[in-house]
């Protein structure tokens, strides 16, 4: 299989995921890529103004951004109306616990921190790490009368949770770990019981740990603060081929979409490209900023809207019966040591290349055409590809794949990179399947096919 490196090099993706503890800052890692490419910043709440071949991006409530290129003949009514999207689509957020609203409580001497659940995340592999924590506070501004927020990351193993000794549960490794969420996973910060905790501002002294911190304690509201493992990305193996992490899914996607849409973008097009990457796909898109939201729609409406408001419901249902849209996100590579895991003929390995997911019950968005069209880009990039279909005595996950398919009305194909450990705190994908997946989304952006569908 053919890799062209040349779109990002393993210490990119290192960078990036190490730098994206959270949604807020995978949002704002993605932001600073495209502004350092000429991307200019639009806001829903301004008018717009675009032109042809323009490089724009939009974000909402700072965990989704969409990016887009305009087509060239933006200003070009007849000719721009003629045209389509090129949408690729993944999600900031990765399984994970965050931090409740009044967070820390004294229990048996040691000072703890409640957690909730958020997503599926393999909770056995949370015990035992160093994790420190990142998200958003909301502050309120006294001088202006404004409520505001600022990014925290502290990124130091400022809290643990400890697994029970072997010798308090002999049969752990004969029956398996099972975990309670409300009593067994609170990590521990400190054996040192401050006064305040049980009020509001308890917080406080965790927040404090954070050195760029610029609020005081009268000023903090809200947060919204994630647990992350604090080891940095590390590539393993006899070749070093393989990348070992924590939120590989789906921030590698994430990646792989942004670096599509960056590696050609001076290259001027008819069509108009398009990144959108949703917050809470892990626990079903339903809010503002994820994949059922009306975020995308109504940002291509106004792209629409600048060339032909009178028209726009007539040219809107035109272009996205024309417009195709890859949902990238992470698949299940077959396990090794769990082969009866998987479908005997539909088995992914590490290293072997992008996979084409499938579901008769539309768990994937990919049909007949769409599947067939990944293929083409596939073989067309010099790339080997795979193929991904649940066993039949499985529950299949899902993707925003059949979500925006159902939304848009656009054709849709579910791809991935495959990867082992989804879902665990250290994920681990091969570095030329996320590079290759790359390659073959800029081949989708800059050489798109005609289909008579």
């Amino acid at each position: 299989m053919r890799m062209d490196s040349s779109y990002f090099l393993p210490s990119e993706l290192a960078c990036f995921l190490d730098s994206s503890p959270s949604p807020y800052h995978a949002v704002l890692s993605m932001k600073r890529k495209l502004e350092a490419q000429g991307f200019s910043e639009l806001k829903e709440d301004a008018d717009w103004s675009l032109v042809g071949h323009g490089r724009y991006y939009v974000c909402r409530q700072q965990t989704s951004l969409i990016a887009f290129i305009v087509g060239e003949k933006h200003a070009l009514e007849s000719q721009f109306i003629k045209s389509k999207f090129l949408i690729i689509g993944a999600h900031t957020d990765s399984p994970c616990l965050k931090l409740k609203p009044k967070p820390i409580f004294e229990h048996k001497k040691y000072l703890q921190c409640a957690v909730e659940v958020y997503g599926s995340p393999i909770l056995a592999t949370w015990l035992d790490r160093d994790l420190g924590l990142a998200g958003r506070v909301v502050y309120f501004d006294e001088t202006t009368q404004t409520l505001h927020d600022q990014l925290v990351c502290i990124d130091k193993p400022v809290l643990r949770i400890p697994s029970l000794a072997i010798h308090l549960q002999r049969d752990v490794n004969q029956n398996g770990l099972k975990i309670n969420p409300q009593t067994q996973l609170a990590p521990i910060w400190s054996v040192n019981c401050p006064e305040s905790v049980g009020k509001d501002s308890s917080i406080w002294p965790l927040l404090s740990l954070d050195a760029h911190l610029s609020i005081q304690l009268h000023q903090l509201r809200r947060f919204d603060l994630c647990l992350f493992d604090t080891q940095k990305t590390v590539y393993a193996g006899a070749e070093s081929e393989f990348v070992q992490a924590a939120r590989l899914d789906n921030l590698a996607c994430c990646l792989s979409g942004l670096q599509a849409l960056l590696k050609n973008c001076e290259l001027p097009q008819e069509d108009t490209r398009v990144l959108v990457c949703y917050d809470h796909e892990e626990v079903g898109s339903t809010s503002a900023c994820g994949a059922q939201s009306s975020f995308l729609e109504q940002v291509l409406r106004r792209i629409i809207a600048l060339v032909a408001p009178a028209q726009l419901e007539s040219v809107y249902a035109q272009m996205m019966a024309r417009s195709w849209f890859v949902s990238a996100d992470m698949a299940h590579a077959i396990h090794p040591n769990y082969a009866d895991m998987h479908d005997s003929n539909h088995f992914p390995v590490l290293g072997k290349g992008p996979v084409l997911k499938n579901h008769a019950c539309l768990r994937y968005g990919t049909d007949g055409y769409s599947g067939s069209y990944f293929e083409q880009l596939c073989r067309e990039s010099m790339l080997d590809m795979q193929y991904f279909s649940m066993r039949n005595d499985l529950s299949c996950g899902s993707t925003i794949g059949p979500i925006s398919a159902s939304t848009l009305g656009v054709h849709v194909v579910d791809v991935g990179a495959p990867m082992l450990s989804m879902h665990s705190i250290r994920e681990m994908a091969h570095i030329k399947d996320i590079q290759s997946l790359c390659a073959v989304l800029n081949r989708f952006y800059t050489h798109p096919l005609q289909v008579c569908a």
